[in-house]
């Protein structure tokens, strides 16, 4: 079956509609400057059309990223029902959202989730294809396989290979009962082995976090091999180095309990995992603030505080946009 290319669809795409798309993609990507700011405001008062304009492709981002499509796929062998959903806001996509949103829609959802989504905006193509995948607010427990429970976070994917899964977006809490074989959980270039413990993987942002909980696990990239006892994590950072350091198992799981505990935690990071809860897109203003330090504890069953939260611990301004974009700073 031939497959009309995205640059095809974009020729009948008005080239107003695809300004305001590639605004919508600019924020969702984050963080803006000054400059890009004032740029923006020019360009969106620049006519009522204008604003429209990008009203319309903020709406229709945020519905491609609650996308929530049926997988037609047997469940895999000792997979159980036992799912957590979390209160949520964030609109499903539909037929007529498709069809109103005419060119623009097809050389979205025919082009652009074929590729790796800006920061989570929009599933994508290896999320939607996943053998699991929660959604936003959702968190599910699994079986794998006899001796193996997984519980994977709000807006999580993963599929089964042979000796265990592959993470591919978000995070997941896993128990591995004693067993003669290894368990393995394959993320972002990064193999984690265990026979018997408890470990927690998060992939957020290009980087990528072991932590060991209980037991012992084993961990493998870029050739590199490294041991993780109880108590004890590894991450990948997203600039290619490597960190060893002593975890607080309370906080690490905390979002098992519906809670997000940050101690000294960047801004940048903590954005990144309440945005796997918001209805929307956190966004922060310029790479200044990132590394701004977060302590607090977030409610996911209340994250739509997170805003004021966030204003009174760091004392950042926000500004709220159509589709559910907030800058911060």
């Amino acid at each position: 079956m031939a497959v009309t290319s995205p640059d095809s669809f974009e020729k009948d795409v008005a080239p107003l509609k695809l300004e305001a798309i590639d605004w919508a993609c600019r924020f969702a990507i984050g963080p803006i400057s000054d400059a890009d700011e004032r740029d923006f405001d020019s360009w969106r008062r620049s006519s009522p059309a204008h604003d429209d304009a990008f009203r319309n492709a903020a709406a229709f981002m945020g519905e491609l990223r609650a996308l929530d499509l049926p997988l037609d796929r047997p469940e895999p062998a000792g997979t159980n029902d036992n799912v957590v959903s979390l209160p949520t806001s964030g609109p499903r996509i539909n037929r007529r959202a498709f069809m109103t949103g005419g060119a623009m829609a097809a050389s979205l959802a025919a082009g652009v989730i074929a590729v790796r989504s800006p920061l989570g905006l929009w599933p994508t193509l290896d999320e939607l294809m996943a053998d699991e995948r929660t959604a936003m607010g959702e968190r599910r427990t699994i079986r794998p396989m006899a001796g193996v429970d997984i519980e994977m976070n709000s807006r999580s994917s993963l599929s089964m290979i042979d000796k265990g899964v592959r993470l591919i977006a978000g995070e997941i809490f896993v128990s591995v009962e004693e067993r003669g074989t290894p368990f393995q959980v394959q993320a972002d270039g990064a193999t984690v082995t265990a026979r018997a413990a408890l470990f927690n993987v998060n992939s957020l942002a290009g980087e990528l976090c072991v932590t060991c909980l209980d037991g012992a696990v084993s961990t493998a990239r870029g050739g590199k091999d490294m041991a993780l006892r109880k108590g004890e994590a590894v991450t990948w950072l997203a600039d290619g180095g490597v960190r060893k350091t002593g975890a607080d198992p309370a906080a690490v799981t905390a979002w098992r309990r519906g809670l997000l505990v940050f101690q000294g935690t960047p801004l940048s990071t903590a954005i990144g995992e309440i945005n796997r809860y918001f209805p929307g897109r956190l966004v922060l203003r310029g790479s200044g603030l990132a590394a701004r330090p977060v302590t607090g504890v977030f409610h996911v069953n209340q994250i739509e505080l997170a805003v004021v939260q966030i204003q009174q611990l760091t004392g950042v301004g926000a500004t709220r946009l159509p589709g559910g974009v907030v800058l911060l700073g």
